[in-house]
């Protein structure tokens, strides 16, 4: 690997499933369903109407390759099976916008997964470091993808500590997880009317949608998880047990949008109702695809 894996001319489905079968030739833990089908949709659904209409299948691209970083990492991170801290240590230095390191040493099978990740992050780079608010942008989402590295290494420790495990912290790191508000600044580089005085306004309302975006998959994938013996979900921390804390996610979720929709007047570069929308379309998604994803 280490090149970039498509070629521009390429329709977005062809380019995906090249980047799927790369990632297929490295780890099969997942359906192959989740890149092809879930990250795309969903991933279009919660795009910014502000991004150029040119660059949207770019933008596509860019979010499922982070999508496979997020999901790469994770499955190392909380699923017993293959648990690999040491391998994490690794991978959590590398992020856009900076060198990539030489390759450490480390045993073969290890390796592959490094080097798929590079490959990932190469093809990200790529991509993104054409679009018009890039050199504006690179420093946040860098910053953004290490939260979503604190995230999983948080799934790592309490994998390790289950003793640890609290429902205030889990709501802090988890929602990190999703990689929601990286996505959005994915966007907003291909966003060429964007105000960068909006910009903290919308990273608040981005953060509160990545809440939402957490409840449907904390929702779809918690018997997944039980079945992989995976115990980072916060349903299985309310004492009250899984089907009440179902009901107050749900409550959770309806009441953020309302509260979303009250927020997006303060936003006037970008019009956040097909946002919002999309939120409500991706509860719906993970929904519809528990037991895939």
């Amino acid at each position: 690997m280490g090149e970039k894996i498509f070629d521009e001319c390429l329709p977005l489905q062809e380019k995906i499933e090249t980047l799927v079968r790369s990632y297929e030739a490295v780890s099969k833990v997942r359906d192959r369903r989740l890149f092809t089908e879930f990250l795309v949709t969903g991933y279009k659904q919660t795009t910014l109407s502000s991004v150029s209409v040119a660059e949207r299948e770019n933008v596509i691209f860019a979010k499922v390759c982070l999508g496979m970083l997020i999901t790469l990492y994770d499955d190392l991170a909380d699923n017993p099976l293959f648990y690999n801290p040491t391998l994490l240590k690794y991978l959590y230095q590398l992020n856009v916008g900076g060198n990539y390191l030489p390759y450490p040493s480390m045993c073969a099978a290890d390796l592959e997964i490094y080097d798929l990740a590079r490959h990932l992050y190469l093809n990200l780079q790529e991509t993104i470091c054409y679009f018009t608010n890039y050199s504006s942008l690179i420093g946040i989402l860098s910053f953004d993808i290490r939260q979503v590295n604190l995230a999983n290494q948080y799934s790592e420790l309490i994998t390790a500590n289950p003793s640890m495990r609290n429902m205030t912290e889990s709501k802090r790191f988890g929602p990190y997880n999703m990689g929601m508000v990286a996505a959005a600044m994915i966007d907003l580089m291909a966003s060429p009317l964007f105000d960068m005085q909006d910009l903290g306004r919308i990273r608040e309302i981005l953060i509160r949608g990545q809440r939402l975006g957490r409840i449907g998959n904390l929702i779809s994938t918690y018997e997944r998880e039980l079945k992989e013996g995976d115990i980072t979900n916060e349903i299985l921390l309310h004492p009250e047990g899984p089907l009440h804390y179902k009901k107050i996610l749900v409550q959770e979720f309806y009441e953020g949008l309302s509260y979303m929709k009250n927020l997006q007047c303060k936003v006037m570069s970008v019009e956040l109702n097909s946002y919002i929308d999309g939120l409500t379309k991706l509860y719906y998604l993970h929904a519809s695809m528990e037991g895939i994803i």
